[in-house]
């Protein structure tokens, strides 16, 4: 996974204030999925309004989920496809949730149609994106440099060597973690070695986030089929 600059230093500092705490990643995946109709194998040029809809049980960051209960809707996502195929930028964020299956619904010029428990899972078949970035910070995208890396290893070596020693001790931990923040700006200093990538060089979202994961869903109205 690529960094954000300030981010990595900034939980390295709250680990030393607060060993205890912990920090949780709960993030969403950013992702294009192409999407096809067709009708008795024949693309669908027209729009095509869809709804997926997804069923089974919430459960608590903990705690098994729930061995009986009556399904629910616990996720959902509606599109328009106007082109074959068109693309949808669904991140299908299905943390807590169990889910048993999945209906999809939708209409087609004046024909509607359905397809109940197509599958178990709403995400599609997929694969990943590898990131064509290092580094993404204030909203720009960056390649590390020989220059940057080096700089950078010297500079946290230097940061180490003067306060590490201080957050080792129970008593003097709040003073490392001021130490480090003193450090800080002449690592970010190292910035400057960063090489810039053009934003047109980089898979983003609608809006604007970089793409990390591209899918396929593929349904034929026609057969009522959903094609993995």
């Amino acid at each position: 996974m690529k960094k954000t600059i300030m981010l990595c230093t900034l939980l390295a500092i709250i680990s030393i204030i607060s060993p205890s705490l912990k920090v949780y990643a709960d993030v969403t995946t950013p992702t294009i999925t192409h999407v096809y109709f067709t009708n008795n194998n024949t693309p669908v040029n027209s729009p095509v309004d869809f709804t997926v809809n997804c069923y089974g049980t919430f459960f608590k960051f903990g705690e098994p989920p729930k061995k009986t209960y009556t399904p629910a809707n616990v996720f959902s996502f509606s599109a328009t496809c106007s082109t074959y195929p068109c693309k949808i930028f669904e991140n299908y964020y299905l943390n807590y949730k169990m889910i048993d299956y999945c209906d999809l619904e939708g209409k087609a010029g004046n024909e509607t149609f359905s397809i109940p428990k197509f599958t178990k899972t709403p995400i599609p078949s997929c694969k990943y994106i590898p990131p064509q970035y290092d580094v993404y910070t204030n909203d720009k995208f960056y390649k590390e440099t020989p220059q940057y890396k080096e700089c950078s290893q010297k500079r946290s070596k230097e940061a180490d060597e003067k306060c590490k020693y201080l957050s080792s001790n129970s008593e003097t931990k709040k003073q490392g973690a001021d130490c480090y923040k003193k450090e800080l700006p002449k690592i970010n200093a190292c910035n400057t070695y960063l090489q810039e990538i053009p934003k047109s060089q980089i898979p983003l979202n609608d809006s604007g986030s970089p793409l990390m994961r591209e899918c396929k869903l593929q349904f034929d109205i026609g057969t009522k089929k959903y094609i993995p």
